[in-house]
């Protein structure tokens, strides 16, 4: 982030505030593409579990006996290839699921002592000007909170 970069440059910016400024930013990158994968293995499975649902129910669930109807549903491999593809999507989306839960945890966990140890981070402002201006940038550019927790 060259802005960032800019500040420090310019003496606004502690190296160390920026070293960990920096780890922040990619951990709020790797939460963000967590996010995403996530969102589209999601959109995925409802898909999958949609097109599943309306072929059972109104194309084999139809008008004929009860056990007639599972032994139809079971000999299908229309079905038994949805039922293997939905199976298989919902191992993937717990699997990203849980690297997305393990990355919000890691983003918030520096993001929260990032905020309990300012004082630390900004020791060369006393005005404070600096520390405004990075929590501004990075609030507007990477949507990164340190004003409160």
């Amino acid at each position: 982030m060259q802005e960032l970069k800019n500040l420090r440059d310019e003496g606004m910016v502690p190296e160390l505030t920026y070293d960990i400024l920096l780890k922040l930013i990619k951990r709020k990158d790797k939460e963000a593409k967590y996010k995403k994968i996530r969102t589209f293995w999601g959109f995925s499975l409802i898909i999958i579990y949609t097109i599943l649902l309306y072929y059972l129910f109104y194309f084999k669930l139809s008008g004929s006996s009860q056990l007639h109807q599972l032994s139809s549903i079971l000999a299908d491999p229309f079905v038994l290839l949805l039922a293997i593809v939905a199976i298989g999507l919902t191992v993937i989306w717990v699997t990203i699921q849980k690297k997305y839960d393990d990355a919000d945890d890691d983003y918030n966990d520096l993001r929260k002592e990032v905020i309990d140890r300012h004082f630390e981070l900004w020791y060369k402002q006393l005005d404070g000007r600096g520390k405004r201006e990075v929590l501004a940038l990075l609030d507007k550019k990477k949507d990164i909170n340190l004003y409160h927790k």
